[in-house]
């Protein structure tokens, strides 16, 4: 986990967000002696609910990176986070590959929770492939887009 607050060596910011499993959660994002990029989230009370901290490419564990690229083949690794808290460890994937960015939650065991497009950098992606023949899914992409944002 993260250290506690005497061993914060930046405070980087905080935000208060509100989920529908959890209500308000309020997250202090730090920096620790270590160099790690972390959010602290805990409820008004100041009970701790997680700690998410980013984590090199290599210290991914090899399931979750697999899990991953199985749901983004080609793809490249461009962040991960690892979230602790509630006894669950989970990891937090973004990748990019031809479809766009993917960002994917993958728990410890290295079964997906949850996959979603960024459908900006999807539509992004299709308006740069027109030239390239593949103006179908150009347009299949871009109505997904749309739905996506509205």
């Amino acid at each position: 986990g993260v250290p506690a607050a005497s061993g914060v060596s930046e405070g980087a910011g905080d935000a208060r967000e509100l989920f529908a499993d959890r209500g308000s959660v309020f997250e202090v994002e730090m920096i620790t002696p270590d160099k790690r990029e972390c959010e602290v989230g805990a409820r008004a009370d100041g009970t701790r609910l997680y700690d998410e901290c980013g984590i090199k490419k290599e210290a991914v564990p090899a399931k979750v990176s697999a899990a991953a690229l199985k749901v983004a083949p080609g793809g490249e690794i461009v962040e991960v986070e690892r979230k602790e808290g509630d006894g669950v460890i989970e990891y937090s994937v973004e990748l990019t590959n031809a479809a766009g960015m993917h960002y994917i939650k993958i728990n410890e065991n290295g079964e997906v929770i949850w996959h979603g497009l960024d459908a900006e950098v999807t539509a992004q992606l299709a308006e740069r492939l027109v030239g390239q023949g593949v103006n179908e899914f150009i347009s299949a992409t871009k109505r997904c887009s749309r739905q996506a944002i509205l």
